[in-house]
């Protein structure tokens, strides 16, 4: 995937990987991978967002956890993408969504999530 889009400049993509993938990644010697994400990213063909750190259902967690996984997935992407990683969106595991998840989301300053819609509009500000 990430050599079809370094020969396509002109495709672009929205990428979610969580902090726990993207250090598996990084023990298992996948640097071509990474290293590619990040020209991606430079190159403005790719855009993160973030997540939780583990992938966990975060309607039945609580609220404290919600921001640690998160913290937790950024500082992980950051460490490893470096200042490329400016997420604006977030992604939430499964798209489950509840209102602790939008308040958290929301109070973290993400721009937008997707949810999972039956209508046209299947993104939500936030």
């Amino acid at each position: 995937m990430v050599e079809g889009f370094l020969d396509n400049p002109r495709f672009k993509v929205i990428v979610n990987i969580n902090g726990a993938l993207s250090t598996l990644l990084k023990e298992k010697g996948y640097h071509d991978v990474l290293d590619g994400f990040v020209k991606l990213a430079e190159r403005g063909q790719i855009e993160f967002t973030d997540s939780g750190m583990y992938h966990a259902f975060l309607p039945l967690i609580p609220e404290e956890e919600i921001v640690r996984q998160i913290k937790q997935n950024g500082e992980a992407n950051r460490s490893i993408f470096g200042e490329v990683y400016q997420p604006k969106g977030f992604f939430s595991p499964e798209m489950a969504v509840s209102d602790r998840v939008f308040k958290v989301v929301s109070e973290k300053g993400y721009k937008w999530m997707p949810v999972l819609s039956f209508s046209r509009f299947p993104f939500l500000l936030v």
